[in-house]
């Protein structure tokens, strides 16, 4: 998935994703690469949607 796939299935703005996807990149949780997102972690992706 691109950053503009995930903003128009979310219906926000493009900048709002990527400033979340550089937040999950940090803490690992994703890999993040020209034209691509890739989840790395699914297990502490899942538990972020149960806090």
């Amino acid at each position: 998935m691109t950053h503009e796939t995930i903003a128009n299935h979310l219906e926000t703005h493009r900048e709002v994703v990527a400033r979340m996807l550089r937040y999950l990149r940090n803490k690992g949780l994703v890999r993040l690469s020209r034209r691509s997102v890739e989840l790395t972690d699914f297990k502490k992706l899942a538990s972020l949607g149960n806090t």
